[in-house]
């Protein structure tokens, strides 16, 4: 069994991990006072990052800004972790707690590179 990293969870909630993008693995994202936890619903899957690991979180998100469909935790190790989550405003919330707003930023639409692309040919 894996001990906690967090003493205290400020918030926890339903979410599909894409570490590996053939198959996610669904489970539990906890935000709590010492760093991000992802534990797996079924078989083996346990992520712990700790906050001084975190350099970015990435949101992305849609529909002029009133919809975010996932995040990207981007570590000291250049490690990208992706998370999608129902309710990802209120995760990246509990976030601000304990990043710097530099550290959270807007990830670059697919959509908007496609159009800028096509525009420089």
């Amino acid at each position: 069994m894996v001990e906690s990293l967090n003493t205290t969870v400020d918030y926890a909630i339903k979410a599909n991990s894409f570490l590996n993008p053939i198959n996610p693995k669904t489970g539990v994202l906890a935000i709590g006072n010492n760093g991000v936890e992802f534990r797996a619903s079924n078989g083996a899957g346990y992520i712990q990052i700790p906050w001084q690991n975190i350099v970015q979180v990435r949101a992305q998100i849609m529909f002029r800004g009133k919809y975010i469909r996932s995040f990207d935790i981007v570590t000291d190790d250049n490690q990208t972790l992706n998370f999608v989550i129902s309710d990802a405003k209120e995760a990246l919330k509990a976030m601000r707690k304990y990043l710097d707003r530099d550290q959270m930023v807007q990830a670059k639409s697919n959509l908007k590179s496609m159009f800028k692309r096509k525009k420089n040919s």
